[in-house]
């Protein structure tokens, strides 16, 4: 059903219970496929041992039998399609219908003003909570709005959205996705396992699925807003970002990598923004440390790809046992990738846990 006036907590909830009903659907349409495949194979058993081979009456049974089955498994793609689409189109149109109501004009003037000053988290708080409770409605511009403040000031919010090109993406990889697994199971499974379903998921709700990536593009956000500034507007910059990504290691520490290599970012422009920040600066200038920090952030994304993903986690931290500021960097990227993904967590939490027992 088309509502115009659904909340993004709403839709979210209406994804999680579309991604839910789809695992559902997805292990019942298996299992009715291999009850009527075996059907099938018990049918053509029988109507071999009771008719003679080569006769016509055979043949004719045979056809029968197949077209049978045929218009069987094509019944349960049609329900299967059916389940599948419904209600993926109708949140797709409450997506798109969310984007034409009107902002707060007051609410988005006031927001751009504050939105040109750096924000540290506590008051990004503060201005969120107050434009996205009562008496101000929700509304699309206004996340979108207050997700461009967070990520320009490299704040981890659950407002940062994506945009709805983004969202209705998402809604449209998973319909692809169950599309070519009702045609081709065999295939595709892999498409619409538990895995996917829940990085979409995430992705739609959480407006990242790549916390790796998100980090990159913060950063890189960051240095071309200091590759316009002065001394003193980039100290400013500098500063604020630093303080507000305090509690991600991966973030902080590819940030300060970008900050020591810079050529646009000078050492007066370090030194203004205080708390240490040139002395820390200063000793990622070396190219063996940064090469040791780029090896082990690709040690683990290589993790994902792996077979046994436990077995590569510990691999890694054996590896880089000797060198404490490398594990750190390695264990930091770990955490992050983990952020979203609730079953790569609970590998990590496993193997971390049982590295620090033994």
């Amino acid at each position: 059903m088309i509502n115009i006036n659904s909340t993004r907590k709403q839709r979210n909830q209406a994804f999680q219970n579309i991604i839910r009903e789809l695992s559902q659907n997805r292990d019942t349409l298996q299992a009715a496929r291999n009850a009527e495949n075996r059907l099938h194979d018990k049918n053509m058993q029988t109507i071999r041992a009771d008719f003679t081979p080569g006769s016509e009456r055979l043949t004719k049974e045979i056809r029968a039998e197949n077209s049978r089955h045929n218009v069987a498994m094509d019944k349960l793609k049609e329900d299967a399609h059916k389940i599948v689409f419904a209600s993926l189109e109708a949140l797709r149109e409450d997506e798109l219908l969310a984007v034409t109501v009107r902002p707060d004009a007051a609410v988005i003037e006031d927001l751009n003003i504050i939105g040109s000053m750096p924000l540290s988290a506590g008051e990004f708080e503060a201005v969120r909570r107050k434009y996205t409770t009562k008496p101000y409605l929700e509304n699309y511009w206004t996340d979108r709005k207050l997700a461009e403040i967070a990520r320009k000031n490299s704040i981890d919010v659950d407002t940062t959205v994506l945009d709805v090109e983004a969202r209705i993406s998402v809604i449209d990889e998973v319909a692809s996705n169950f599309s070519t697994f009702i045609e081709a199971p065999a295939d595709h499974s892999q498409a619409v396992s538990d895995t996917v379903l829940s990085r979409a998921l995430s992705l739609f709700v959480d407006g990242n699925s790549d916390s790796v990536e998100a980090d990159a593009k913060m950063i890189d956000t960051v240095m071309a807003r200091l590759s316009k500034a002065d001394v003193l507007e980039g100290s400013t910059i500098i500063r604020t970002t630093l303080k507000n990504c305090q509690d991600n290691a991966h973030r902080r520490i590819g940030l300060l990598t970008r900050l020591a290599l810079s050529d646009y970012v000078t050492d007066a422009m370090l030194a203004l923004a205080g708390d240490g920040i040139l002395d820390s600066a200063k000793k990622y200038r070396s190219p063996d440390r940064i090469e040791a920090l780029y090896n082990a952030e690709q040690r683990a994304l290589a993790v994902r790809s792996a077979d046994n993903k436990a077995e590569a986690i510990a691999k890694g931290l054996s590896d880089f046992h000797n060198s404490p500021e490398t594990l750190d960097f390695y264990k930091a990227t770990l955490d992050r990738m983990a952020s979203n993904d609730s079953s790569f967590r609970k590998v990590l939490d496993e193997v971390t846990t049982s590295d620090t027992t033994e």
